[in-house]
This record gives C-alpha cells, sequence and structure tokens, in this order.
C-alpha cells in the first residue's frame, strides 16, 4: 500500500470515526464552544487539504502525463471537499436539531404559562360570576332636538332671488 492509499484510508476512517460519534451523540446539547472547534477542526483539515493538492498539482505539471496527473488530483480534490461537505452536513442536522429542541422547549414553556394565565382567569370568574364592568361607556343624556330646529325654513321667490 502506498504513502497516499494509507493517508486516504486513515482520514476515512476518521472522517467516518467522526460521523459515528455526531450520530451517536445528537441526542445530547451541543456546546457552542464544541460546535466552533468543530468547524475549526473542518477548516482547518480543509485547508490542509487544498495546500497538500495545490503541491500536487504543480508536481504534475513537470511530469509527462500532465492530463492524467491532473485528472488524479481533481478527483482527489472532490473526494476531499466531498468528505469535509457531509461532515459540515452532518454539524448542521445537529445544530439544526438542537434548535428545533430549544424552540421546542419554549413553545411548551409558553403554552404552559398561557394555561396557568387561563386557568386563574376562569378561577376567578367562576368565583366571582358578576365582576364590575371596566370597559363601561358612561351614559350620556339624550339631546331632544325640536323639529323647527331641524328643518330649514320655507323662502319664498323673492327671498330665494335676495339671498
Amino acid at each position: 500500500m502506498t504513502a497516499q492509499a494509507a493517508q486516504k484510508t486513515w482520514c476515512s476512517f476518521l472522517f467516518a470515526l467522526a460521523g459515528i460519534w455526531q450520530i451517536a451523540h445528537a441526542n445530547q446539547p451541543a456546546l457552542v464552544s464544541d460546535v466552533d472547534a468543530q468547524r475549526a477542526v473542518i477548516e482547518e483539515s480543509r485547508s490542509s487539504q487544498t495546500q497538500r493538492l495545490d503541491v500536487r498539482t504543480k508536481d504534475c505539471e513537470h511530469k509527462f502525463a500532465v492530463t492524467r496527473c491532473l485528472g488524479q488530483v481533481q478527483s482527489d480534490r472532490l473526494e476531499v471537499e466531498g468528505k469535509l461537505n457531509r461532515q459540515e452536513m452532518v454539524l448542521n442536522d445537529t445544530q439544526r436539531l438542537e434548535r428545533g429542541r430549544e424552540q421546542e422547549k419554549r413553545n411548551r414553556e409558553k403554552a404552559a404559562a398561557h394555561a396557568e394565565k387561563m386557568a386563574i382567569k376562569d378561577r376567578d370568574a367562576t368565583a366571582n360570576p358578576n365582576p364590575p364592568k371596566r370597559f363601561a361607556k358612561p351614559t350620556a343624556p339624550a339631546r331632544q332636538s325640536s323639529p323647527s330646529a331641524t328643518q330649514e325654513p320655507v323662502l319664498s321667490a323673492q327671498e330665494r332671488s335676495v339671498n
């Protein structure tokens, strides 16, 4: 087995182990520092793999079969990026699940507080069946208007021409 094959096998094993660990610990809340640390590890790995593949690309330019060598480097680059992207997806899924659990918890707490508030309101309503009306409008005395005040006087033709 060549050194590159051994390195690929070792990296594959580590990535698989990290994925299994994520799945096994999906029910446990992830700490923000753990997520940040995992993202930093992924970015560091991406950076080192990119540098390594860039060196291999430059080495390919000095070989006779440049196209085949560059094709192999590109294939390796896609494989590494795919693995790193899958790790990021697992991390994103874990974070999404955790945020969903936190939102559900907040919703349950809010519903419980609302139910408690409604129970107190119902209890108060049964204790005092005729509570005073707080928002009753004050009644104003009705105005009585005379019919002549609301009707306009009838003007003759001569009085209309003056106006």
